[in-house]
């Protein structure tokens, strides 16, 4: 068996996080003794614990055999929550009519998709309407104006190529988009 050095400087537990001797840390390894992180009442705590899951986890087990189940399906034969002959009448519903709801479904939450869209532009362009007041309120701030500028360039530069993919669309031309335009790519 290894020696420890029983007179070494106190050891901290890596679980309790408290200081205690290193012979609280020492315990059997298969054949041998060996030092380890935590300290032996963690060790022992986190083994007692991993035996009550394990045993929680058997109990679980034990409980959902096969005729534990087909026990609570017939006990809870009068709760199901639906009636089978709605569901026979569900699925003998001609197709189309199913595919027309689905299309209608769509079609609505289409048009309140375009509608949201169109608000949150409006509220857009009284940002935007906002944002040239404050500019022109401090346009001797050059600091401030040099920023706007760097805005403006990319608002302008995404302006022109959108402009330039819907040109080309309506052409029936191929074009590309430049490679840093983020909203011309999906105008193509």
């Amino acid at each position: 068996m290894a020696s420890f050095d029983q007179t070494a400087s106190p050891k901290r537990c890596s679980r309790c996080d408290k200081s205690k001797s290193i012979e609280e840390f020492v315990r059997q390894s298969g054949s041998r003794m060996k030092e380890w992180s935590t300290c032996n009442i963690c060790a022992e705590t986190r083994k007692e614990k991993n035996k009550e899951i394990a045993d929680l986890g058997n109990i679980r087990a034990a409980n959902y055999d096969e005729d534990n189940v087909e026990e609570m399906i017939v006990e809870n034969e009068d709760e199901t929550p639906y009636d089978l002959a709605d569901l026979e009448k569900f699925f003998d519903e001609p197709e189309n009519l199913i595919e027309n709801i689905n299309e209608e479904l769509y079609t609505n939450n289409q048009n309140e998709i375009i509608e949201s869209r169109k608000a949150e532009l409006n509220e857009d362009k009284k940002m935007f309407e906002s944002l040239l007041t404050i500019v022109s309120d401090n346009i001797q701030n050059d600091s401030f104006y040099s920023t706007y500028q760097k805005l403006k360039q990319s608002l302008i530069a995404e302006t022109i190529a959108c402009q330039e993919a819907l040109r080309a669309k309506h052409q029936q031309k191929t074009w590309h988009p430049p490679r840093r335009s983020k909203l011309a790519f999906w105008l193509q």
